[in-house]
């Protein structure tokens, strides 16, 4: 896809969305990504996106974008749990796990926690934001989905970085036996063929190449913060009151209207173009008096 960009505009790049910056909020839907600046806001009646550059966006299905924002239950993004867990589990199983495998007889394998396997939680994601995201054969008709799988792909390369040497990076997959007994024969083998790309032939193991970070793309460092304004970035603040997690961390800002209330007395202010008054983020406005002598 970013090739496919570039071809058209040689400087675009695809971001990654961390959406564990959205999900430290008393309610997701209200982070500035879903505002006209970003990804846009979605109409709760039928889905559809009523703002910003996605608005009139028509899909390959012939309609509009749509989304039901944390409608769809049980569903929820990525926590900081959920992303340090999977990193930090040597076992590969955390990293391919698959969310049937585990209810299969001939299948031999540990199972990890919950928040270990980024195969669910990445899958968790789809189903929070509904829609068109929360089908796979219509996934793609979002622009989300790239963000989002662009984050995952971080995950995933943090892992390897972490617990395998370059030469397992290319090397090391879960062997076809127990792909097959773990999870049937619907997800992905090493030689099996990268689908669309057919012609010329891809295969699954091309994926596992050095080559794409070493000459294509890298990552930038998700934000941290230890004080306000070190995130780096207008659209996000530094929940510096623990009440969530034990030490500050990068946070969305909430658009107008949304809810602020776990943030009030923070030092950095959480709301965008708006100030947190009683747990609302609101536009206050100031008048100013003019004195004539």
């Amino acid at each position: 896809m970013e090739f496919a960009l570039r071809a058209i505009d040689p400087s675009v790049c695809l971001p990654y969305w961390d959406s564990t910056m959205d999900e430290r909020l008393p309610n997701p839907t209200d982070s500035i990504m879903w505002s006209n600046l970003f990804m846009g806001t979605s109409d709760n009646d039928d889905g559809q996106i009523a703002n910003g550059f996605l608005a009139n966006w028509i899909t390959a299905s012939g309609h509009k974008i749509q989304r039901y924002l944390g409608q769809m239950m049980p569903s929820n993004l990525l926590t900081e749990n959920q992303v340090v867990a999977t990193i930090t589990y040597r076992e590969m199983q955390g990293i391919f796990a698959f969310t049937e495998g585990t209810s299969t007889s001939n299948c031999t394998q540990p199972i990890p926690d919950d928040e270990q396997i980024l195969e669910m939680n990445h899958n968790n994601v789809h189903a929070w934001i509904g829609g068109d995201m929360a089908q796979l054969v219509t996934s793609t008709q979002d622009p989300i989905f790239f963000l989002h799988h662009c984050f995952v792909d971080y995950v995933w390369e943090q892992w390897r970085i972490k617990w395998q040497t370059r030469e397992e990076r290319e090397a090391q997959f879960p062997p076809d036996a127990q792909v097959v007994a773990c999870s049937g024969s619907t997800y992905c083998r090493l030689n099996a063929t990268m689908l669309p790309f057919q012609d010329p032939v891809v295969l699954i193991s091309a994926g596992l190449s050095n080559d794409y970070t070493d000459n294509l793309y890298t990552y930038a460092p998700r934000p941290t913060c230890k004080l306000a304004g070190e995130c780096g970035s207008a659209y996000l603040f530094c929940d510096s009151t623990t009440r969530r997690y034990p030490s500050p961390l990068c946070c969305a800002k909430i658009k107008s209207g949304g809810d602020c209330s776990i943030f009030q007395g923070n030092s950095e202010e959480p709301c965008f173009a708006s100030t947190c008054v009683d747990g609302v983020c609101k536009v206050v406005i100031t008048k100013k008096v003019f004195i004539v002598i």
